[in-house]
């Protein structure tokens, strides 16, 4: 017997029941066809109400107000709102708004608790915004009895809105403080701290040890404890001898660069952190070079990591015509000085360092000496003059020496 199927062209399924398979009768079924229905999502499909273009996500075509509007009205239209008068009904009542049955919120609150709009008795205006009637307050806040909130507080609390607080003095009542910043009872914060944990401002070392000097030859200051002062006091403590002089402090010969022309200030040896960091590159030149060789001996694979890094950060975003004008640029600065201090340049440099972003478009290059190259390092070359005071006249080792 010959195996029957499916009717549908290019469907060779058995046949299961009126020809079809069972896809294809399912479909019958279910569709009335035998092909898939289309099927549209719901965001590409508008309201099916006029002038209306929102999604019919809502339901039956309709978006979901016009939805909602025929489920809880029954009418895609928006009902009218019943019409209400533009002010309570109370005779003496002005208020408007939303009105509940003719009246405003107000009186309706009446109703409900008293059963009457009570006409008589007027309504409070509150929330009104007006000025304070303290004289010279012109504050307008919400008012409690005619005042603001501060004045109706200072009635609440001293049954007068005129009472005033006591005003802090400006200067530390103790003598011989002359402190202009008091932080509570007219004393400074020293004298209050002292209050609040001794009771009195006094001074409880000089109370003590008055007219008691520090039994150390040669030190006139007042005694603190063991019969010495602070200072002797604490070396016995920590070295077992007040005499101990860990060192002299030497005061600097000036407090401005001793280098010609430099007004930056002393730091080091009377220079300036940049003129003395200088003088001491050249004074140490052959040790540091020494150093610095053991180093890149010892580290040779880094440093060649380094370089490899270098070339390919200087030719990022550079096409051939970039790389010329960098080339014809080079040329030309190449017998500049030191853009940074004026002295004999013997390298370039770029003013804003590869290892933060920079290019070695021509803009980007600068001729540097050879202290200003390794002072500078991989920083930004605005910041190396700034700190650095950049543009003075170059530093020679023999004046500083």
């Amino acid at each position: 017997m010959t195996k029957r199927t499916c009717d549908v062209p290019e469907c060779a399924k058995p046949a299961r029941a009126r020809n079809l398979c069972t896809m294809h009768y399912q479909r019958v079924k279910k569709y009335g066809g035998t092909d898939l229905p289309v099927h549209v999502k719901a965001s590409d499909l508008k309201c099916s109400v006029e002038d209306c273009s929102t999604p019919a996500k809502g339901g039956h075509g309709w978006c979901h107000m016009h939805y909602r509007r025929m489920r809880l009205h029954g009418s895609l239209d928006l009902p009218a709102r019943s019409a209400s008068s533009a002010s309570c009904r109370v005779d003496t009542c002005s208020k408007g708004g939303r009105l509940v049955r003719g009246l405003c919120a107000a009186h309706y609150a009446r109703v409900r608790t008293y059963g009457d709009v009570r006409a008589d008795i007027p309504i409070e205006a509150r929330g009104v915004t007006t000025e304070c009637q303290v004289h010279g307050c012109d504050r307008g806040d919400n008012l409690k009895r005619g005042w603001c909130g501060m004045h109706y507080q200072r009635w609440a609390a001293h049954g007068d809105p005129l009472w005033e607080p006591e005003r802090q003095p400006a200067v530390c009542t103790v003598d011989d403080c002359g402190s202009e910043l008091t932080v509570g009872k007219g004393l400074c914060r020293k004298h209050y701290m002292r209050l609040r944990r001794t009771g009195s401002t006094a001074d409880p070392v000089k109370a003590v040890h008055a007219d008691r000097g520090c039994t150390v030859d040669g030190c006139g200051k007042q005694v603190d404890r063991r019969e010495m002062c602070t200072t002797h006091y604490t070396r016995w403590k920590r070295h077992g001898d007040p005499r101990t002089v860990l060192r002299i402090w030497t005061p600097q010969q000036s407090l401005t660069c001793s280098h010609n022309g430099c007004e930056l200030g002393s730091e080091r040896k009377g220079l300036c952190q940049r003129h003395w960091a200088a003088a001491y590159h050249l004074n140490n030149r052959a040790e540091r070079n020494a150093r610095m060789r053991e180093h890149y001996l010892a580290n040779r694979e880094e440093y060649y990591a380094r370089t490899h890094r270098r070339r390919q950060r200087v030719d990022a975003n550079m096409d051939a015509l970039d790389r010329a004008l960098s080339a014809d640029y080079r040329r030309a600065i190449a017998n500049d000085p030191c853009f940074y201090c004026g002295r004999e340049a013997v390298s370039v440099d770029h003013f804003f360092p590869l290892a933060k972003g920079g290019t070695d478009h021509w803009w980007n290059l600068v001729r540097a000496c050879e202290a200003c190259n390794k002072s500078k390092w991989a920083r930004c070359g605005t910041w190396f003059q700034l700190v650095s005071g950049g543009g003075r006249e170059p530093v020679v080792a023999s004046d500083v020496a």
